[in-house]
C-alpha cells in the first residue's frame, strides 16, 4: 500500500492530474480506466489530455498507479512554507492532514454509505445533492469538507460520487457557516428538494423547519431548528437545508422525509 503522496500547492492540483492523466494516456491506459484511477469522470479525462502539461517528471507516479488500479486524488493540508519554492514533493500521510480532517471526510463516506440502495426521488433536487461538513471552529470554505460537483443520482438512487474534498463547495459552505453561527452544535447539511410534502412531512416527524428569505437570511427570531427552507427566486430553486451535528446525522433526518 502507499503510505506516501504528492503535495501540491492548491493552485497546481488541476495541473497535476493533468499532468498523470497524460502520462497514463502514454502508457496506454484507456480513457475509461483512467477515469476510474483518478476518479474523475471521462469527459474531465478528455479535457485534460487537450491541455498543457507543467509536469515533466512523473512517469514514476503514473507507473505506480498502473500497478495499483487507483490513486485517491485530493486536497493536502500542511504548512504552506513547506512546498514554499516546489511544485512538488513525497510526504508521509501522516505529515499532512489533521486527524480531525481525516475524521471528517470519513464521517462524510459513511453518511454517502447510508443512502445508498434508497430511492431518493422524493428528496432528490434538479441541483445535485451534497453533503457539507466543518472542522471544529471552521470560519471559511477551506475548513469544511463537500464532494466536488455534488453526487450523482441516477433512476433515483445514489450511482456514483467522488471523494470528499475541503474547500469544495462555496455556497452550501456559506449555508453551513451561517447555521453554525446560530447553533454552535451543527457541524454538517445536506441539500434536498423543497416542496409542500417534504414540510408536511417534517412537521408529522417533529423535524423543526424555519424559512430563509431570499438574501439566505433567517425570517423570524426563532432559532431553533433542523431544516432552514429557501423557497427559491428566479433561476434559483426551491431548497431544504438539513443540518445535522454529523453527516450521519443530517442524512438521517433526510431519509426519514425520502
Amino acid at each position: 500500500m502507499l503510505n506516501k503522496a504528492i503535495v501540491v500547492k492548491e493552485e497546481n492540483i488541476t495541473a497535476l492530474k493533468s499532468a498523470l492523466v497524460r502520462q497514463l494516456n502514454k502508457k496506454g491506459m484507456t480513457q475509461e480506466k483512467i477515469s476510474s484511477a483518478l476518479g474523475i469522470s471521462q469527459p474531465m479525462v478528455s479535457k485534460y489530455l487537450s491541455q498543457k502539461n507543467i509536469y515533466s517528471n512523473l512517469s514514476d507516479l503514473a507507473e505506480r498507479i498502473c500497478k495499483m488500479g487507483s490513486i485517491h486524488c485530493s486536497y493536502v493540508f500542511t504548512p504552506a512554507e513547506i512546498v514554499e519554492g516546489k511544485d512538488y514533493f513525497i510526504s508521509p500521510r501522516d505529515s499532512m492532514i489533521t486527524e480531525e480532517k481525516s475524521d471528517v471526510l470519513n464521517s462524510i463516506h459513511k453518511a454517502i454509505k447510508l443512502m445508498e440502495g434508497h430511492d431518493l426521488s422524493a428528496i432528490s433536487p434538479k441541483v445535485k445533492m451534497n453533503i457539507a461538513s466543518a472542522t471544529n471552529g471552521a470560519v471559511g470554505k477551506n475548513d469544511i469538507a463537500s464532494i466536488p460537483s455534488g453526487l450523482v443520482i441516477a433512476d433515483n438512487r445514489l450511482r456514483t460520487y467522488l471523494q470528499a474534498e475541503f474547500g469544495a463547495s462555496h455556497h452550501l459552505s456559506g449555508i453551513l457557516l451561517y447555521a453554525m453561527k446560530i447553533n454552535n452544535n451543527i457541524r454538517s447539511v445536506v441539500n434536498i428538494k423543497y416542496n409542500n410534502q417534504i414540510l408536511k412531512i417534517a412537521k408529522e416527524k417533529k423535524i423543526s423547519c424555519l424559512f430563509l428569505n431570499n438574501d439566505y437570511g433567517m425570517i423570524g427570531k426563532e432559532r431553533k431548528f433542523d431544516i432552514l427552507i429557501h423557497k427559491g427566486s428566479f433561476g434559483l430553486e426551491p431548497a431544504s437545508y438539513v443540518f445535522g451535528s454529523t453527516p450521519e446525522e443530517a442524512v438521517k433526518k433526510c431519509m426519514m422525509l425520502a
